[in-house]
C-alpha cells in the first residue's frame, strides 16, 4: 500500500512537469483533453488517478511512454525530452539541407536543359556555356534566401560574396568593352563592404544579446 501511494505521489509529479515543461497552464491541457480543469489539479496533486485512456493521450501529447509516467521520474523525463529536441533538431537541420540542396539542383537542371536547347536549336552560338557563368549568381540568391532563413549569418556572408564575384564575372564575359576588367575593382570594394558589414554586424549582435542577459 505504501508503495502504491509513492506511485501516485510520484506519477503527480511526473504530471506537473511535464505539463511545465510544455509550458500549458492545467486549463489549457484540460481544454486539450476535453476535460476539466479540477481533474487534472486532481491529478497533479495526486489525490487521483487518470485513467488508462487519458494516460495514453497524455503520453502522445507529451512524446514520451505510458511507462515513463508511471516508472519514470523528473530527471529521466527531462532527458527523454532533450534526446527527442535534439533528435527532431537533427532532422529538422537534414530536411533543410534537402530543401536547400533540391533547389540548386533545379537551378543548375534549368542551366543545363537552356544549354542543350540552345545547342540543338542555334550550334552556332559560341557563347552559349555562359549559362553556366549566369547560373552562378542564381545560385547564389538561393543560397543567400536559405542561409539567411537558416543557417546563419557566415554562411550568408559567404553567399553574397560568391554573388557579387559571380556578377562581376558574368558582366565581364557577357560583354566585350575595352577596359571592363575594372568591374572587378567594383567587385573588391564590394567584398571589402561585406566583411566590415560582416564584422559590424557581429559586434552588435553580441552587444544585444549581452543586454539581454544583464
Amino acid at each position: 500500500m505504501e508503495n502504491l501511494e509513492l506511485d501516485i505521489v510520484q506519477i503527480s509529479k511526473n504530471l506537473t512537469f511535464l505539463r511545465k515543461r510544455n509550458n500549458m497552464t492545467q486549463l489549457q491541457l484540460a481544454e486539450r483533453l476535453h476535460y476539466s480543469d479540477k481533474s487534472i489539479s486532481k491529478w497533479e496533486r495526486g489525490e487521483a488517478l487518470p485513467d488508462t485512456s487519458i494516460l495514453y493521450n497524455l503520453a502522445n501529447l507529451y512524446t514520451v511512454k505510458i511507462d515513463d509516467i508511471i516508472c519514470g521520474d523528473e530527471k529521466s523525463l527531462a532527458h527523454i525530452l532533450d534526446t527527442a529536441t535534439e533528435n527532431n533538431i537533427k532532422k529538422l537541420k537534414i530536411k533543410r539541407s534537402i530543401i536547400t540542396l533540391l533547389t540548386f539542383c533545379a537551378v543548375w537542371f534549368v542551366a543545363v536543359a537552356v544549354f542543350v536547347l540552345g545547342s540543338i536549336l542555334n550550334p552556332s552560338e559560341n557563347y552559349i556555356w555562359l549559362v553556366f557563368i549566369y547560373a552562378i549568381p542564381l545560385s547564389s540568391v538561393v543560397s543567400i534566401i536559405f542561409c539567411a532563413l537558416w543557417f546563419g549569418k557566415l554562411l550568408t556572408t559567404i553567399s553574397v560574396s560568391v554573388l557579387v564575384w559571380s556578377l562581376c564575372l558574368s558582366i565581364y564575359l557577357t560583354f566585350e568593352m575595352s577596359g571592363l576588367w575594372l568591374i572587378f575593382f567594383v567587385g573588391l570594394s564590394m567584398q571589402v563592404i561585406i566583411i566590415l558589414w560582416h564584422k559590424l554586424y557581429g559586434i552588435i549582435s553580441t552587444k544585444y544579446n549581452n543586454n539581454l542577459t544583464e
